[in-house]
């Protein structure tokens, strides 16, 4: 899935999802949103033109402070707690105060919209945050769809456009 993601993200659909849901179940939708979220910053990464190496040459040459630095995150990273909490929003109270905002975007009930995703109804909190948001936004609605479509319609569908 991360591959096609990367090299045809125009090309991925629901399907793409199941392999990584037989092996992680509903956390499969977390994976999903974690990946989306390192290939948006790689790609304003890649249109800032940042350097991947992220240490300019000149301090390079701490590499030994560097890996102690590492070491002793890693002491603390271990001592802290990192267990899943269970999330205190139910799916149909996420839907509920999502769908206002839905219900301005689509014809379709929100609950059957929504429906792949009831495992995990911070999604659908997450997708009600970002229809808030380019409803508050200053830029015209009909730029803001040309972007989306010019977007959408730039994603690489094979391997040589990636």
């Amino acid at each position: 899935m991360v591959r096609k993601a990367t090299l045809a993200p125009a090309r991925l659909a629901p399907a793409d999802l199941e392999p990584v849901r037989a092996v992680a179940g509903d956390d499969a939708l977390d994976y999903a949103v974690v990946m989306a979220a390192f290939h948006f910053i790689n790609r304003v990464a890649d249109l800032l033109h940042v350097d991947p190496e992220a240490l300019p040459e000149s301090l390079r040459r701490f590499e030994a402070f560097r890996r102690i630095a590492v070491r002793v995150a890693s002491v603390l990273m271990r001592r802290m707690d990192l267990r899943v909490r269970p999330y205190p929003t139910s799916f149909p109270d996420a839907v509920a105060r999502a769908t206002p905002m839905l219900a301005r975007t689509t014809a379709l009930a929100p609950a059957e919209v929504l429906a792949p995703v009831a495992a995990r109804p911070k999604v659908v909190e997450l997708v009600a945050l970002a229809i808030e948001e380019r409803e508050r936004s200053t830029v015209p609605r009909d730029t803001l769809m040309r972007i989306h479509r010019a977007v959408e319609a730039a994603l690489p569908a094979r391997r040589e456009e990636a």
